[in-house]
């Protein structure tokens, strides 16, 4: 699948010190759900972890990253989910 980014994600990658290689991580290796026809990936801390033990691959610094993908296959926009849950 080839996937292009849009203006919006650019400036909010650059706004949030994402890189392109954060955002291809994540797609590869994150878990992915689909939401009212957009693609979210998200790379969990679990996750991260397991790739780092399994292949050697340290994408620990990409921890908790989501990249949000519209149905026509661009990314619209990438964060890192920093939110504690409170009990």
């Amino acid at each position: 699948m080839t996937l292009s980014v849009s203006e919006h994600a650019l400036k909010r990658m650059k706004q949030r010190g994402i890189t392109a290689d954060a955002v291809k991580k994540t797609i590869i290796y994150g878990w992915q759900r689909e939401y009212e026809g957009m693609l979210i990936y998200n790379l969990t801390h679990n996750i991260a972890g397991k790739i780092y033990k399994r292949e050697n691959i340290d994408i620990m610094r990409y921890e908790n990253m989501k990249v949000i993908v519209n149905g026509e296959n661009c990314i619209i926009t990438a964060y890192r989910q920093n939110e504690k849950i409170m009990h």
